[in-house]
């Protein structure tokens, strides 16, 4: 014990590791112990500065902020220094950290989490992403749903095809189209009617924690559904891509609701309402995300047979969740019709007549990681890539995110809903497996959809810890599990979080907020603009683009800079417009504005 004679403890007969782990664990280190934990942590993480300083050829007090290895460093040298922390915690510390915890959770409304989550969703859109997309692919969605909340399916061709051209949208049977489905832009350009576009992500993504305490609670109990929803609020993959205008969290929306009511439609209560419900929300997503669709479909798949002795013959409930898809993904069908002129071609088949998924040299459609195409070995570092960034963005640990949901399918495989969530992980990395793209800006975003059964089963993972921790080496045990979670979130909070904040305000994704800032306060409306950029001719225009009308109406018109001559002859298709030559810096982020006057 801590006030024990300091001379000798039982730690102190065996000197291996394990055994100075085992006694601290039981609380019966000596203090002697509990010093080399402490000074051992410390030296360890002053040398772990110093080696990553030598080896970035930096200042110490900018090791941080490296890129390339700061994962990797705080893997190898915070997570000792955490666990011999943890490990001191858990011994000095009398107080029971686990029954609290429990307690709390019992008295807690799950509405309260909830509202805390929506408003720090809302934090972060108004703040680091200043209410605006921050990439090209957001632009385009909130482009498209302009046109749609005007009553127009798609916007019409520009006067000067060649000035208003951004990558991913084309001409086609004379519609100005973006390769997504209207369900997300729809949303998005409805709610830009009042201003509130930007907030279409925060409150999708509440919906959707909302979804998942319903889950979890439906499937493992009150319990376990507060830390589901505790952890999954703060879960940075999660915030960042929710506070964002990308459809990917509408996606999550309408995946949370398939897995809920499957769910349902398995328990007690009216399971053919559900089976109805399960039919709708598929349906949905292919006005949304119809790959989405296709993921889930083999989780269902098992979910459905795992019970079928049970539910009676497949084809009366397969019938009801057919005819609840059919409708919306007719409604699908005809907006593939009307916009390409084929219901089974969609406007992303038109826009990349190369697939995006497969092998070989059309397969992809730019120069994407060095050269064109696409082979087995990219389709594995793109996984390798996507497995590292969602194992660090998940909970924003170093590396180890996945570690709780692993231990959480291990303790749980019994369960056909721990196959069902992991399924859900592993098709997409099957599907993504053959893209030529490794899609991971705001962590990699295809696996959102599979975000609530990684977040039930991570929660499964930590209570299964420290319940067994708690088994076998009592309060201690549990408190020391805690302690560790706490300081890797710690870890999060203060590395990883401030980063990603950075990253998004510095707009590293093609879209800086000044460029209409500056266009308002030196040009003379009605204008054109011509943006012109040295460098990264692909998205630069984004940051104009974001602030056109798809009918080109706006006192400010955004266009691309190609020539003096071109920008005066496509001037002279918008009388009574002056003209203005805006020249943007992406490295410095100067920005400089020149009026070319009237045509």
């Amino acid at each position: 014990m801590i006030s024990g004679s300091p001379a000798k403890g039982p730690g102190d007969d065996n000197g291996s590791l394990g055994a100075l782990v085992q006694d601290t664990m039981r609380g019966e280190s000596s203090r002697r112990a509990y010093r080399v934990l402490l000074i051992g942590s410390v030296a360890v993480l002053i040398a772990g500065v110093i080696a990553y300083g030598m080896v970035s050829g930096r200042q110490v007090s900018t090791v941080l902020s490296r890129r390339r290895w700061d994962k990797l460093w705080q893997l190898l040298f915070l997570g000792p220094a955490i666990g011999a922390l943890a490990l001191m915690s858990g011994a000095l510390l009398k107080f029971d950290i686990a029954g609290a915890l429990d307690r709390v959770a019992g008295r807690l409304r799950p509405w309260t989490l909830v509202f805390l989550g929506l408003c720090v969703l809302l934090a972060v859109a108004a703040w680091p992403m200043q209410r605006l997309p921050g990439s090209r692919d957001e632009a385009q969605y909130l482009f498209q749903g302009r046109a749609l909340a005007a009553g127009s399916l798609s916007a019409p061709p520009p006067a000067c095809v060649d000035a208003f051209a951004l990558r991913g949208m084309v001409i086609w049977n004379g519609r100005w189209i973006t390769p997504y489905e209207p369900g997300h832009p729809l949303l998005l350009g409805l709610a830009d009617r009042f201003g509130l576009a930007w907030a279409v992500g925060p409150l999708t993504g509440a919906l959707s924690l909302w979804l998942l305490y319903f889950l979890a609670a439906h499937l493992h109990g009150a319990g376990l559904a507060v830390l589901a929803l505790a952890i999954g609020a703060i879960s940075p993959f999660f915030v960042f891509l929710a506070a964002c205008h990308s459809y990917h969290v509408t996606s999550l929306a309408l995946s949370s609701f398939v897995f809920l009511a499957v769910a349902k439609a398995h328990g007690r209560g009216n399971r053919r309402l559900w089976d109805w419900c399960v039919g709708v929300a598929v349906g949905a997503l292919f006005l949304v995300r119809p790959l989405a669709a296709g993921i889930l479909l083999v989780p269902i798949m098992v979910v459905e047979l795992s019970s079928w002795k049970r539910r009676g013959p497949l084809w009366a409930r397969w019938g009801r969740i057919l005819l609840g898809a059919v409708p919306l993904i007719t409604l699908w069908l005809f907006y593939n019709h009307a916009v390409t002129g084929h219901a089974l071609c969609t406007a992303r088949q038109c826009i990349y007549p190369n697939s995006l998924l497969g092998f070989g040299d059309s397969a992809s459609h730019g120069p994407s990681y060095g050269s064109m195409g696409h082979n087995p070995a990219k389709g594995a570092r793109n996984l390798l890539l996507q497995s590292a960034t969602l194992s660090t963005g998940l909970f924003g640990w170093p590396l180890i995110s996945l570690i709780p949901a692993m231990a959480g399918f291990w303790c749980s495989r019994r369960s056909v809903w721990s196959w069902a969530f992991a399924l859900a992980v592993l098709m997409t990395g099957s599907i993504l497996f053959f893209s030529w793209y490794s899609a991971v800006e705001h962590g990699p975003r295809h696996y959102l959809d599979s975000w609530p059964g990684l977040v039930i089963l991570s929660a499964l993972g930590i209570r299964g810890g420290v319940s067994g921790l708690r088994r076998r080496f009592g309060v201690a045990g549990s408190n020391a599990a805690l302690a560790a979670v706490g300081a890797l979130f710690l870890v999060s909070f203060v590395l990883y979080v401030p980063m990603r904040v950075r990253d998004l305000t510095d707009r590293r994704l093609g879209v800086d907020p000044r460029v209409h800032e500056v266009a308002r306060q030196q040009v003379k409306t009605p204008a054109v603009v011509f943006m012109q950029c040295p460098e990264e001719p692909a998205d630069y225009y984004t940051s104009g683009f974001i602030h056109n009308d798809p009918f080109l109406r706006r006192p400010i018109i955004y266009a691309r800079h190609i020539s003096p001559e071109t920008d005066r002859a496509c001037l002279q298709r918008f009388p009574g417009r002056s003209g203005y030559l805006l020249r943007y810096d992406p490295h410095s982020r100067d920005i400089t504005v020149k009026d070319f006057g009237s045509p």
